[in-house]
């Protein structure tokens, strides 16, 4: 499991708004899932927009788009870009 800052005001992508543009500051979750989600480039620092909101959720990241379910929509913590 990978550690999520302890700044309050980060909030997980399923939190965020459609159009709303956010970093990732943290991932919480299971080591598979957290190295898939590294894989598709979710890092802290990286720059995300969300484009479309339910399950799966659409994020915008680094010019692709990659669908999310609800679980790593959860793990993936962000604070406002």
């Amino acid at each position: 499991m990978m550690d999520v800052p302890s700044q309050q005001t980060s909030v997980p992508l399923s939190a965020l708004r459609a159009g709303d543009t956010a970093l990732v500051v943290g991932i919480a979750a299971e080591q598979m899932a957290a190295k898939r989600l590294a894989d598709l480039g979710f890092v802290p620092g990286v720059r995300i927009k969300l484009i479309r909101r339910g399950a799966p959720c659409i994020v915008r990241i680094e010019g692709t788009r990659i669908g999310l379910g609800t679980r790593l929509q959860e793990s993936i913590h962000t604070v406002p870009a």
